[in-house]
């Protein structure tokens, strides 16, 4: 859904601005021998591919869409009619995972509250494992003449608690 948007890629070279390295692999790969002509077909379908992708899921919504019940939100009308697919997955990582702390972190220290930043770094860790597999301190990131180790990280996803 994301890709069949064409938001980002309304042009050809919207197109290869936002996937170079796909373009330039797929024009090598391509049966045409002109590089123009490649990268029209390449293009072009991809617009088709696009279009047909959205123009179903309009038909979806319009066919399944019960104004009576509630739409559930992890269903694909719930991601079409949400535009779920309009934000990037680390955006939708993020707001999981913020989610997630949001609900369990005040369950966890309702009777008490953590004795430092360790232990609530500690607690924190121990309910993500759910979430996946998440390093502490670690990697450390270098910032001019400081060093920086988040709390908890996962693939990019760095989490500072305090």
């Amino acid at each position: 859904m994301r890709l069949a948007n064409l938001e980002d890629i309304s042009t050809q070279d919207a197109f290869v601005k936002k996937y170079p390295d796909d373009v330039t692999d797929l024009v090598a790969y391509w049966q045409r021998s002109n590089a123009d002509d490649k990268l029209d077909e390449i293009y072009n379908l991809v617009c088709r591919y696009g279009k047909s992708v959205m123009d179903a899921a309009t038909r979806m919504r319009n066919k399944f869409d019960d104004l009576s019940l509630p739409i559930n939100k992890n269903s694909l009308l719930g991601v079409i009619s949400e535009r779920q697919y309009k934000k990037s997955p680390i955006i939708n990582r993020v707001e999981e995972i913020d989610a997630f702390l949001r609900e369990t972190i005040p369950t966890m220290f309702q009777r008490e509250k953590p004795t430092g930043e360790n232990d609530l770094n500690d607690k924190i860790e121990a309910i993500l494992k759910g979430q996946g597999s998440f390093t502490r301190e670690h990697p450390a990131l270098q910032f001019w003449r400081t060093e920086y180790k988040p709390d908890l990280a996962q693939d990019g996803l760095l989490i500072e608690s305090k």
